[in-house]
Formats: structure tokens, C-alpha cells, sequence
């Protein structure tokens, strides 16, 4: 009889751990999605306003003459006046804002039009370079990341967003205006939400708030996880900076021809973990307390029953 009420009692404890831990893995995952949910809302809605930006200027009347013209020196001109807003350096920290750090025009080759005007044109810069040389001359607007060395410091990353300019009454593509925005800093946590977020490009991990001494681990795990064909969005456990956290990558910008670039975002785990070890735990503690009252009282039982009548 006690061995009956011992397998019983441990075929309840098992299903009763199963289930707990079941809701535990469903709580983590609403969790968990619900701050990934709000962190790329907010980034689109932020991305959306860029381009919104852009298309503006691009289809600008005094634009579109000027550069009928082949006036540069005008084109840049209007367009620092159109720009004054989101080219404006008050609001630069903060990251609801646009902060448009450079604008160029390209041609319909794709070089750089400079901005100086003179004879023979100014030499470009190494970053101007680098945009001459991405490729812009064919496609629609586009949206992506490149490693930039401006001003002879190390090398940054800024967001780029690349729009057509038409002719005034034809489809015919006279320039591409390419713009460059200071992207939000990447280690900020917005709304309270637990997850860090960083961006990965061309082997470079930009997560500074986190420590150097965590970042090579988790930069050689995306680097071996992107090798795989996972597609656009993969998830991994990893231990990070001595705690377990949930490691999720997703590609931002699969139909760009700049270099891809992954959103690379932390969840930490030890809380949930430490959850579900204090419900174990408990599950555990109350299921010895059923077996030890059981065998009790089939002792109790077993006692009367052996009593001579």
C-alpha cells in the first residue's frame, strides 16, 4: 500500500512540475514578446518618420529645378533649408527626435555631387568615398547601416536612407539622395523594458553598454549562429557577463544592397529561472508533505487493521 501511494504521489509531483513549468515558459514568452513587440514598434515608427523625411524633400519643386539646372551649389542650399529641423543639434541626445547628421546628393551614376562649389570640385572625404561606392545608382529608397570614418576618428555607424529623386514630369531618375542619421544609442532600455538592444554589421557589435569582457563572447556566438542559414531571426540561450540572458538577432534590412545588419537584443533570465526553481521547489515541498501525511495514514490503517478483534 505504501508503494501505491508513493508512485501516485510521484506521477502528481511529475505532471504538476510539467504543467508549472509549461505556464513558466508561457509567461517568459509573452514577456518576452511584448517588450521585443514595443522595442521594433518603436524603431519602425522612428524609421517610418526618416523616410517620410526624405520622400518629402526628394519630390521638393526647388529641388527637382535645381537640379534641372545642374545648379549643386543651389541644390544644397534648399536643401539645408528644408533640412533645418531634423539637421538641428538641440534635441540630438534625444532619440524620439530625427538627428539627420549629413545629406548628400548622388547623380545618376552614383557618385557624389559635392557640396563646395569651385573649380576643379574638392576632393571627397573617406566617408563620402564610401557612400559613392555603396551602390545607390538603381532601385527604389532603401534603408540601411554603414560603417562610416568621419572626421578622421574611429570608425561609427550611421543609419542611411537612400531616395530617389525624379524628374519633375517623368518617372526618370535624376539624382539619389542619400541621408545619414545618428541612430538612438543602442544600450538605452526604453519604457522600462528589460531588454538591451545593439546592432551587429560587417562582423561589429555595437552594444557599448555592455562590458568588453561580455561582448567578444556574445559577438563570436552571432557570429557562428548568423554562419548557419537560420534566416532572418534566430534565438539562443547564452550566459552573458556571468548571468543567463535570451539572445535574439532579426534582420533589419533584407531588401537593401547595403551590408545586412541585425537588431541584437538581450532578455535576462536569472529572475525567471530563479522563479521556476523556487516553484519546483514548492511543487516539491508540498508534494513530500501529501506523501508523508499518505504514509501516515495508511501506517494509521495498517495499524487498526492488524489489531487482534
Amino acid at each position: 500500500m505504501m508503494v501505491v501511494v508513493s508512485v501516485i504521489t510521484a506521477a502528481i509531483l511529475a505532471i504538476n512540475e510539467r504543467h508549472a513549468e509549461a505556464d513558466s515558459a508561457r509567461q517568459l514568452e509573452t514577456e518576452f514578446s511584448s517588450q521585443l513587440r514595443a522595442l521594433f514598434g518603436a524603431q519602425e515608427a522612428r524609421q517610418a518618420a526618416a523616410r517620410e523625411r526624405c520622400q518629402r524633400l526628394a519630390r521638393s519643386v526647388r529641388i527637382r529645378a535645381a537640379l534641372a539646372e545642374d545648379d549643386v551649389e543651389d541644390l544644397y542650399r534648399i536643401a539645408e533649408v528644408e533640412l533645418r529641423d531634423v539637421l538641428a543639434k538641440e534635441n540630438a541626445a534625444d532619440p524620439r527626435t530625427l538627428n539627420a547628421e549629413f545629406f548628400r546628393f548622388l547623380d545618376s551614376t552614383g557618385a557624389v555631387l559635392p557640396p563646395a562649389g569651385g573649380e576643379p570640385p574638392a576632393p571627397l572625404e573617406p566617408w563620402e568615398a564610401q557612400l559613392g561606392a555603396a551602390g545607390f545608382a538603381g532601385g527604389g529608397q532603401e534603408t540601411g547601416w554603414l560603417v562610416l570614418r568621419m572626421g578622421g576618428g574611429d570608425p561609427v555607424v550611421r543609419e542611411i536612407i537612400a531616395t530617389p529623386v525624379l524628374a519633375s514630369a517623368t518617372t526618370e531618375k535624376r539624382s539619389m539622395l542619400v541621408m545619414g542619421f545618428v541612430p538612438p544609442d543602442p544600450g538605452t532600455r526604453a519604457g522600462g523594458s528589460e531588454i538591451q538592444s545593439g546592432l551587429w554589421l560587417d562582423g561589429r557589435l555595437e552594444m557599448p553598454a555592455l562590458p568588453a569582457s561580455a561582448r567578444e563572447p556574445l559577438r563570436a556566438a552571432l557570429a557562428e549562429s548568423l554562419s548557419a542559414p537560420s534566416g532572418a531571426g534566430h534565438s539562443f540561450r547564452l550566459t552573458v557577463d556571468g548571468a543567463p540572458h535570451l539572445v535574439f538577432y532579426q534582420l533589419l534590412n533584407p531588401e537593401s544592397r547595403m551590408a545586412p545588419a541585425y537588431r541584437v537584443c538581450l532578455f535576462p533570465l536569472a529572475e525567471a529561472l530563479a522563479q521556476q526553481a523556487r516553484m519546483r521547489w514548492g511543487i516539491a515541498a508540498s508534494g513530500l508533505a501529501v506523501l508523508l501525511a499518505g504514509l501516515v495514514a495508511v501506517w494509521l490503517l495498517s495499524a487498526r487493521l492488524a489489531r487482534p478483534v
